[in-house]
């Protein structure tokens, strides 16, 4: 009887130590919650929605693809469980460090002979960002997610891409790339060396055919022909997503069949050029992400969608005119076309200088703006004018000012334009039929105006710039080859004397009205003012060939004779010959009375009927 008893106290003693080891061996395997995890419904005692409560302890068990040996896996059950969809989100993907989301994965699975593995609760995030430990909790999930939507908030309003994690990639032992991400409708490719070898990964039986995600990571191949993907069993045209990242590839061609795809990464590579016919037939693209490449020009679009999201970061020797043609035509094909990481997105912008060649880099932001002054500027009458960036304005912790120059000559402009660009400094409308200049001086359009050309038109006064905005800030005011007659001299004097050294007064090849006071007061005011006026040899006279800066008064201010200059000779003349008359009769009556006869003038005159009074 004790030997008895003490066989069930040896027996009990060995169960408790075997219950502690299971425990302590059920404490050690850690639970990898990797990013993404999606929740997962689970059925009675914690199994998927559809399981049988228990398995036979001698029931067959699989090994999945990619597990390690030995992993004992429960048998599913032959009706079909529900599965969650699959939790996907904006590929970021700007490096190793880069937050992103990827496709669900179920937990590992437990070593054989241990208690089941622990399904995620309900209260589990299903979104995560990478380096999260493994077994954190779920509380401590959230506050990471959130913290990185505050890093960086532009990814919330993003398109959702599937971007897979690196640890769900296929061993390096195995033969086949490729498989299919479990409890998804995603499969991720990678370490790819052969056109060879991703094709038949593709075609493998772990990967499936109906998959709607697709993640190749790290391909290396000098040029990739991405018809290949049409070679496979994969039924393209269910797929939305479409991943080819962080792999060394210089050429992309062939045609991409994918009528469905949404979403396009071709990001971290190092492709350098795309064939025309790739995005051919991606006519629901909606989201590309060319970023961290090495592109130097961008092939166009065919996507026919309201709102198009492009990723270009990265591309440190990307064009600038590629860009540029590249929101011309996006007007053909999408209503708004939308770039993402505008901050780290360059390109190089070639300007001609004198004797040299310079490239800029030029931020995006400044490019958008460049675009928005295109649609701004104002059109002539036959052609649009010319828009381009005059002054930028960078102030510390301010957005950067960029002020334009507006170039509107001879584009057959009757009048001046009614709008102009916000901060336009510069305005040229030469060789155009401007008569008036009223708008300059009542239009808030025209009050950032500096610099003011306006040569080779009908302009005939200055006096509608008095008392304007444009009047006391301009810095050059050219009205050259005008119909320009006389000139306010008064007005100009009066800015002159304010700014001494800063305004600029172009009046050559005007022809004035000369006379004496042109000699008189223009003359010396050009004269006083010549460093304002630096062709004020050139200004003309309209009544001779003259230039008023060498006029001379004395010839000018002499009038020209005419018959009323004779009036005073003839005065004088009747004067003259009255006075005569008058002592001629005063001698003749002297002699009458001395010598009783008349003298012989008036002797000779024949008498009149009148002279018998006078006979005695």
């Amino acid at each position: 009887m004790s030997a008895m008893l003490l066989a069930v106290a040896l027996s009990a003693l060995l169960a408790g130590c075997a219950g502690q080891q299971g425990q302590q061996a059920d404490a050690q395997v850690p639970v990898a919650v990797p990013p993404a995890v999606p929740q997962v419904q689970g059925g009675p005692q914690g199994g998927p929605q559809g399981a049988p409560p228990s398995a036979p302890q001698g029931a067959s068990q699989g090994t999945p693809l990619g597990a390690p040996s030995g992993a004992a896996v429960a048998t599913p059950s032959l009706t079909p469980a529900p599965v969650a969809p699959a939790v996907v989100a904006p590929d970021t993907n700007l490096g190793p460090s880069a937050s992103a989301t990827s496709a669900p994965v179920p937990p590992p699975p437990a070593p054989e002979g241990g208690p089941p593995q622990p399904q995620p609760s309900a209260s589990t995030t299903a979104t995560a960002t990478p380096g999260t430990p493994a077994g954190a909790s779920a509380s401590e999930m959230p506050e990471q997610a959130e913290q990185a939507a505050e890093e960086d908030p532009e990814e919330e309003e993003q398109p959702a891409c599937v971007h897979v994690p690196r640890e769900l990639c296929p061993p390096a032992n195995e033969l086949c790339r490729c498989l299919l991400v479990n409890g998804t409708s995603t499969g991720v490719c990678c370490d790819v060396t052969s056109v060879l070898q991703l094709k038949e990964s593709l075609n493998c039986q772990s990967l499936g055919s109906n998959i709607t995600a697709l993640h190749a990571r790290n391909i290396t191949l000098h040029s990739l022909d991405v018809s290949v993907l049409n070679l496979t069993k994969l039924h393209l045209p269910q797929l939305e997503s479409l991943a080819i990242t962080d792999g060394h590839i210089v050429e992309l061609k062939g045609n991409l069949e994918a009528r469905n795809l949404a979403c396009l990464n071709l990001s971290s590579n190092s492709l350098i050029s795309v064939s025309n016919s790739t995005f051919a037939s991606l006519h629901s693209l909606q989201n590309l992400d060319l970023s961290g490449n090495e592109f130097r020009h961008l092939i166009h679009l065919n996507s026919s969608v309201p709102e198009f999201q492009l990723d270009v970061s990265r591309n440190d020797k990307l064009s600038c005119e590629s860009i540029w043609d590249l929101i011309k035509h996006s007007s053909q094909f999408t209503a708004n076309l939308q770039f993402r990481h505008e901050n780290n997105t360059h390109c190089l912008a070639s300007r001609s200088f004198h004797w040299f060649n310079s490239t800029d880099r030029m931020s995006l932001s400044s490019l958008m703006v460049l675009n928005k002054l295109e649609q701004e500027c104002p059109r002539g009458e036959s052609e649009p004018c010319i828009c381009r960036t005059a002054m930028l304005d960078m102030i510390l912790k301010k957005t950067p000012k960029y002020s334009f120059s507006v170039d509107c000559s001879n584009k057959r402009l009757t009048k001046l334009p009614a709008t102009l660009p916000k901060n336009t400094i510069s305005l040229n409308i030469s060789s155009n039929k401007i008569s008036d200049l009223q708008e300059l001086s009542i239009n808030a359009n025209y009050e950032s105006i500096r610099e003011f050309f306006a040569d080779d038109n009908q302009i005939t006064s200055i006096t509608a710039l008095e008392g304007s905005t444009f009047i006391e800030n301009f810095v050059i005011l050219s009205l050259r080859s005008n119909n320009i007659t006389s000139l306010p001299t008064y007005m100009l004097s009066n800015v002159f004397n304010r700014n001494w050294d800063e305004k600029i007064v172009r009046l050559g090849l005007n022809r004035f009205k000369c006379d004496c006071s042109t000699a008189q007061s223009t003359k010396m005011w050009l004269n006083a003012n010549y460093k304002h006026i630096p062709d004020y040899n050139e200004v003309l006279c309209e009544n001779m060939r003259e230039k008023v800066f060498e006029l001379d008064q004395y010839k000018v201010c002499t009038v020209q004779s005419d018959w009323t200059d004779y009036v005073y000779y003839l005065v004088a003349a009747e004067v003259m010959l009255l006075i005569l008359l008058i002592s001629k009769v005063s001698y003749d009556y002297w002699v009458f009375k001395t010598a009783g006869y008349l003298p012989w003038p008036a002797s000779k005159m024949p008498k009149l009927p009148c002279d018998w009074v006078f006979e005695s």
